[in-house]
């Protein structure tokens, strides 16, 4: 079948194509924060896109191959592989927080940690599919073209494809109701898993965890039988290059933001408490160096809160206006008046005045940098934030904007060389004295004390003392 397909070529202007593409889904995504493409180069068959900040990177070597190879039009490969984009990044997960719990959920069934985070990334593959397919998908004949001209091999080359892909493709089939190309022979002994599948509610599942668990027990029993099945070819199999096809998975942390790893984090660790989050991320981050580096180090682990505003302040500037200095204690030489009678004698310039102590016209009495000098000295004054952490406010391990208001203003004075403290009041105090540490700054705001509401006059004072 695949020698009947038209010919394709790629278009030299696939950068311009992609851009016009993006602008486009954006509608589709509720103006979605991501506004432009950037190409590269990797030579991942199975990558096709991902993100670098708040750009979405597409693999030109995978485009290029798949478009000349499968012989798809160039336009339906870039709108699929950039909806598939956004849509990971904005819908599919909730949160790296669900990635992480599902990732539990999912290993406390007995599956290694590998084989459980592959499966995991299986699972948010399908459900992004038919959020697609079934909600979104602009066109839903571009999508199943994807996949009819990734199947359209003959039978020896199918069985080169990956099981994953293949099982994957089977579920799809079964629920969608619609031939993506998978031959019948290739889901005999596991067609009735496959329904079981479909029928698993991706869309609007009511126990994500539950759902999870019981699609990675189902769908490694397809791999298995499936596995078991070819292999006798297994061997040739690992030698020979996958055909080009439209790959399903993709990894958790090609659309993971660093805001949504701090918060996930954050609450890992109020779940589990420190010892056993530390335990699971390692095993969620095993095999992936370049994911664990993302995270970070243990301090990245034990701040992880107010890590999260850290990252969510740097968006926001306050304006602040600066204050003359009011540093009566000391000279400030930045003006000088004559002298006139009534003047203190402690402020005459000796040098300025040429010898003569109290001569009109002739000796000059220093100004202070304070309301009298001509050439003030402007400088930030120190800043004291008060923060209401108890239980009738906003837990900051959701979206507290008085937390993020207080990280904001102070990275405003601190910014400015000012010294912040902070009075954070619930049923007991948390104080920090003036300082420009930020970190301590930051923690201190962060902190949730859950308790009553009980703001004393007296701590306030003891700061500003």
């Amino acid at each position: 079948m695949g020698l009947l397909r038209t010919a394709m070529t790629v278009p030299t202007d696939l950068e311009q194509r992609a851009q016009e593409e993006l602008a486009k889904l954006r509608e589709r995504f509720i103006c979605s924060p991501i506004r432009e493409v950037e190409f590269v180069r990797n030579a991942n068959r199975e990558l096709v896109g991902g993100l670098i900040g708040r750009r979405i990177a597409l693999n030109r070597t995978f485009l290029e191959r798949f478009i000349e190879e499968r012989k798809v039009e160039a336009g339906t490969v870039l709108r699929a592989a950039l909806a598939r984009s956004l849509n990971r990044y904005i819908r599919v997960p909730e949160s790296f927080g669900q990635s992480l719990r599902l990732f539990a959920a999912i290993r406390a069934k007995g599956f290694d940690p590998v084989t459980a985070r592959r499966f995991l990334e299986v699972y948010f593959s399908l459900w992004c599919e038919c959020d697609l397919y079934e909600r979104l998908w602009l066109n839903r004949k571009e999508l199943v073209e994807l996949y009819r001209a990734s199947l359209d091999l003959p039978t020896e080359e199918l069985e080169k494809l990956e099981t994953h892909y293949l099982v994957l493709v089977g579920v799809l089939q079964q629920r969608w109701g619609v031939d993506l190309g998978l031959k019948p022979p290739m889901l005999r002994g596991w067609e009735h898993l496959a329904e079981d599948l479909a029928r698993i509610d991706y869309l609007e599942s009511e126990d994500r965890s539950r759902d999870a668990v019981r699609f990675a027990e189902l769908f490694g029993r397809c791999c298995q039988i499936l596995s078991d099945r070819t292999a006798a070819k297994n061997a040739q199999k690992k030698q020979d290059e996958e055909p080009t096809h439209w790959p399903l998975e993709s990894t958790i942390e090609s659309f993971t933001s660093a805001c949504d790893i701090a918060q996930g984090i954050a609450e890992l660790f109020e779940e589990l408490g420190a010892e056993a989050a530390l335990a699971l991320l390692a095993e969620f981050t095993q095999d992936h160096p370049a994911f664990l580096r993302q995270l970070g180090a243990r301090a990245l682990l034990e701040g992880s809160r107010w890590l999260y505003y850290k990252e969510l302040a740097e968006k926001y500037r306050l304006r602040m206006e600066l204050k003359p200095s009011q540093e009566a204690a000391r000279a400030y030489p930045v003006s000088f008046k004559e002298f006139e009678l009534g003047d203190s004698y402690t402020r005459i310039g000796i040098f300025q005045s040429f010898g003569e102590p109290s001569t009109p016209g002739i000796t000059k009495i220093i100004l202070d940098s304070g309301s009298q000098s001509q050439l003030e000295r402007l400088e930030s004054p120190d800043l004291l934030i008060v923060i209401d952490s108890s239980g009738s406010m906003p837990n900051p391990r959701g979206m507290s904007y008085a937390v993020l208001g207080g990280f904001v203003a102070a990275n405003a004075y601190l910014d400015r060389g000012a010294r912040v403290a902070v009075l954070n009041f619930s049923s007991n105090d948390i104080a920090l004295e003036y300082t420009t540490r930020r970190e301590e700054v930051y923690k201190h705001l962060a902190a949730f004390q859950s308790g009553g509401t009980t703001l004393r006059p007296e701590a306030i004072d003891r700061l500003l003392a």
